[in-house]
């Protein structure tokens, strides 16, 4: 797993990222309105959140399987661990508001630096609470002035702009959940598109336990990078641990990209 790999793995998790629990969980119905808009959606609201699943990630030149565990700490951290095969970890990201470090284990290398970084290097372009309502499928309120409502669809499409991303949000008024989440780079053409799909009831609670991320960069010269897709199926989670730990350390001989 080279680190563009790594990267992709845990920003595709993240800018998507999705949604998925096993358990009862606390979650409140907030309606938000903006000028010509009313928006009724369920968000999940949590202090701490951990999962565990498996991850299929394939594009043109490659295919890899893995399990994953993600935690947050809301507002404050994402953290993902990659563990492909035997129990062995190949990649480990923590994301803060502020920085953004990963860890190739494989390669023994590590990558340092923020979201500007991602921009400049990597041509993905993202914020902290974008990958964070992504993880737990949340709707993304955007601020008044900048949301409008598409009408005509089956789903209440509701489109913001934010910089130079695009974004539209399917929502199921039934179901109050978001269903899809399309990103696009206008600058670039670059777009992600998550779905979020299995949707299991606990108590009054609705969650999406698979989510499937395509990717696709028109901006990339590189023909087996211009598209790939990343499913997700979680099997277990948990919310609100007092002691939810996000370790990550640079071992010494680990040489930075």
């Amino acid at each position: 797993m080279n680190n563009r790999a790594a990267l992709f793995l845990a920003f595709s998790i993240a800018f998507l990222g999705s949604a998925c629990k096993k358990e009862t969980v606390p979650v409140t119905a907030t309606a938000a309105t903006v000028p010509n808009v009313s928006v009724n959606v369920v968000n999940t609201e949590f202090t701490t959140f951990s999962a565990k699943g498996r991850m299929q990630l394939e594009k043109p030149d490659e295919k890899i399987g893995s399990a994953v565990t993600v935690r947050i700490k809301k507002d404050s951290v994402i953290w993902i661990s990659v563990v492909p095969a035997l129990g062995i970890e190949a990649a480990r990201v923590r994301i803060t508001p502020d920085t953004i470090q990963v860890l190739n284990r494989l390669q023994r290398e590590y990558i340092a630096g923020n979201f500007s970084m991602l921009q400049k290097k990597y041509n993905i372009a993202a914020s902290f609470d974008m990958l964070q309502a992504m993880l737990l499928g949340n709707y993304l309120p955007g601020e008044p002035g900048t949301i409008k409502e598409i009408k005509g669809g089956e789903m209440q499409q509701i489109q913001q702009l934010r910089n130079n991303l695009l974004i539209n949000q399917f929502l199921d008024v039934e179901m109050r959940k978001l269903k899809r989440l399309q990103v696009i780079d206008e600058k670039t053409g670059d777009a992600i598109v998550a779905t979020y799909n299995e949707f299991e009831t606990q108590g009054n609670n609705l969650f999406p336990t698979a989510s499937l991320i395509l990717l696709q960069r028109a901006s990339n010269p590189d023909p087996n990078s211009k598209a790939a897709s990343v499913a997700i199926k979680y099997s277990k989670f948990s919310l609100n641990e007092p002691d939810l730990q996000f370790p990550f350390s640079v071992p010494a001989d680990y040489q930075r990209k």
